[in-house]
């Protein structure tokens, strides 16, 4: 199969895409299907609530709240761990590629817990499965990619020991 890095390093050249899309990752020994996933997988999870401003024309949540409540989760995961300094930090992660299947709809008001699971950590990037829950039902499951790039010139960096220790406990 050809490396879809080699595909999109001339669209984001200053990302270094291709070398990072590119780079194998450690996969974790879970394998997971739509079918196994419970929100007893995830070790971290966050409840948040819906906003009124969440609902579409249609009456439901609209699909770009929950790309935001996936990176929010994970961001939140990573400042409250010390991983992340938003303002200073040497290190950031850029999110490459994100996907999510909606399952169910999501209306306001609405509690929802997001669930976080680093599932493949490479050298430089890592891939969260991150799944909406209400209650315990499943409503969206998806996926977010993060590279860790030099704050100042947008190179990949490697993964911190200690960062890399906290997702592989997350596994």
């Amino acid at each position: 199969m050809p490396c879809i890095g080699s595909k999109l390093g001339h669209l984001l050249p200053h990302l270094a895409v291709a070398s990072v899309l590119c780079t194998p990752v450690m996969t974790s020994q879970k394998n997971h299907h739509l079918t196994d996933i419970t929100k007893s997988s995830f070790k971290y999870i966050k409840t948040l609530t819906t906003r009124w401003s969440d609902n579409d024309i249609y009456g439901h949540v609209n699909n770009v709240a929950y790309y935001s409540w996936f990176d929010t989760t994970i961001n939140a995961m990573l400042i409250e761990n010390h991983f992340l300094n938003l303002t200073q930090g040497d290190l950031i992660g850029l999110m490459v590629h994100s996907d999510c299947d909606f399952l169910a709809p999501i209306s306001y008001p609405q509690l929802v817990d997001i669930g976080v699971l680093p599932d493949k950590i490479g050298n430089s990037s890592v891939r969260y499965t991150v799944a909406a829950f209400v209650q315990e039902q499943m409503m969206a499951l998806g996926h977010l990619v993060h590279v860790y790039v030099d704050r100042e010139n947008r190179q990949p960096k490697t993964i911190p020991n200690a960062l890399r220790s906290y997702l592989s406990a997350l596994q």
